[in-house]
């Protein structure tokens, strides 16, 4: 297995009604190393990663990071911090520190 950078955008909770009400365009951005036999596996199952995620974070299983149309790659170059997360295809990210930052917001 190769790992992959993929990273995602996404609006918190507060910039999703920010943006709604003053035509702002804040956005942030995660990421996750995911091990996978191809980069295709490791999109795949990296948006599926985003979508949970969004789930969560906004505390509401309609919110759909995909029907957000919030943009997501693999970064060419592997680049790699001492707090990313490292998973495999079909195993989720511990989201606690994703989440923390966005504590009573939804």
């Amino acid at each position: 297995m190769t790992p992959f950078l993929y990273k995602f955008g996404f609006e918190s909770p507060r910039q999703f009604r920010n943006n709604a009400a003053h035509g702002w365009d804040d956005e942030d951005s995660q990421g996750v190393l995911i091990d996978a036999p191809d980069e295709a596996a490791a999109l795949a199952w990296g948006q599926e990663v985003s979508e949970r995620f969004i789930k969560l974070l906004f505390k509401d299983e309609g919110v759909s990071w995909q029907q957000l149309r919030y943009a997501n790659w693999i970064e060419p170059k592997v680049e790699t911090w001492p707090e990313q997360q490292r998973v495999a295809v079909g195993t989720l990210p511990d989201f606690s520190s994703w989440l923390r930052p966005y504590e009573g917001e939804a």
